[in-house]
């Protein structure tokens, strides 16, 4: 009886080593999402916006004013997990978020990163702050757009809320897919924006994913055949370049960026961020159809160089500090949950709720790491 009894408490010992995150824990990223939006009035330009982390970005020069930054890229990431989770709130919060997207689109389809004020005033795309940071900025064009697409037809599928797909939205969706077709090189693959000619192997992974959910819409929403495969097709494009430009048969990894003459942008990089992370995305949206082996390549590859003194399950490896639970989700929905979870654990320890002190988290951060914390 001794016996059976330390076999059956190893068992759970083991059990709940594997598991992800409480209950409580996925409670207190999802509040901690909720906490970062603009919504206590609906009559501002910011309603619906939500705000990158709980920390200013900015302290304008004259009357040092703390403002917030809404980058729009991160929100996706962040409404990803969020829509994750069973919270009762959670449709009308995206749907508020995408309507502050398209309603703050340019004439072109792009959208730039804005700041407000902790109450939500004084709308700004331009500020000069005591620490320097861009004017009229956006990271990347293809990224924000393309993950605003997927998280849109995720929050349809899910909501099933087909009454919001009107002709006006219809329209403005098909502007941001034209914008990211756009910005598709010859060789299918796109740049990150018209003046930055890179074209990043985790930028081209979301757009195929983008592109993909718009044809999607089209078919499922708009019942628009001609659309549905023209998006279809520039997606393929996409996956199809990803699978030969952006992966070196030479080394069996992927290539973290080119250029226009499609040179490696990273040539013998071993750094965790980008080089390491990138390696992850592929999989993550799912570009390999048949050459699915090159997946566990890239985990070993990461795995052999982040282990030892500097182990990525619990150690801050990022050159900047940053935690980067987006790949304990990769190596999670891999079906290595004893990294991605060990990984997850050790972030939330870093973490103090509700007011996180961390400067380099943020909203996108608590989407993948409430993603990693839900799995089975």
């Amino acid at each position: 009886m001794r016996n059976l009894l330390i076999l059956f408490l190893l068992i759970i010992s083991n059990h709940i080593s594997a598991m992800g995150l409480t209950q409580k824990d996925i409670d207190n990223l999802t509040q901690y999402i909720k906490s970062l939006q603009y919504r206590s009035n609906n009559k501002l330009a910011s309603f619906g916006a939500f705000k990158i982390s709980q920390d200013p970005g900015c302290y304008a020069k004259v009357g040092e004013k703390a403002f917030w930054k809404v980058d729009p890229y991160f929100v996706n990431l962040g409404l990803f997990g969020l829509l994750s989770t069973a919270d009762k709130d959670r449709f009308n919060i995206v749907r508020d978020w995408l309507n502050w997207y398209l309603g703050h689109l340019e004439h072109d389809g792009t959208i730039l990163n804005h700041w407000y004020a902790a109450d939500g005033t004084d709308e700004k795309k331009c500020i000069d702050c005591i620490s320097p940071v861009p004017c009229n900025f956006a990271d990347s064009h293809d990224s924000y757009a393309a993950t605003f697409l997927s998280l849109t037809y995720l929050y349809y599928k899910l909501s099933h809320d087909k009454s919001w797909f009107n002709n006006i939205i219809e329209s403005k969706l098909e502007l941001i897919g034209d914008l990211i077709i756009s910005l598709q090189d010859t060789d299918g693959l796109t740049w990150a924006r018209k003046d930055y000619k890179i074209k990043y192997l985790m930028d081209n992974c979301e757009v195929y994913d983008g592109l993909m959910a718009l044809s999607r819409i089209e078919a499922e929403v708009f019942h628009r055949n001609d659309k549905t495969l023209k998006y279809e097709n520039a997606a393929s494009k996409v996956q199809k370049a990803i699978s030969t430009k952006l992966y070196s048969t030479k080394t069996g990894l992927y290539i973290t960026g080119i250029d226009s003459n499609g040179k490696d942008q990273y040539p013998g990089s071993e750094s965790w961020y980008p080089r390491s992370v990138s390696l992850m995305w592929p999989q993550m949206y799912n570009i390999e159809k048949t050459a699915t082996n090159r997946y566990k390549a890239q985990r070993d590859w990461l795995n052999n160089k982040w282990k030892g003194p500097l182990d990525w399950r619990n150690h801050r490896v990022s050159e900047d500090g940053s935690l980067t639970p987006s790949v304990g989700y990769a190596f999670s929905n891999a079906g290595d949950k004893v990294s991605g979870f060990a990984q997850a654990k050790f972030i939330i320890q870093q973490l103090t709720f509700p007011i996180i002190k961390d400067p380099h988290w943020t909203i996108g951060d608590a989407g993948w790491l409430i993603r990693n914390g839900i799995l089975p």
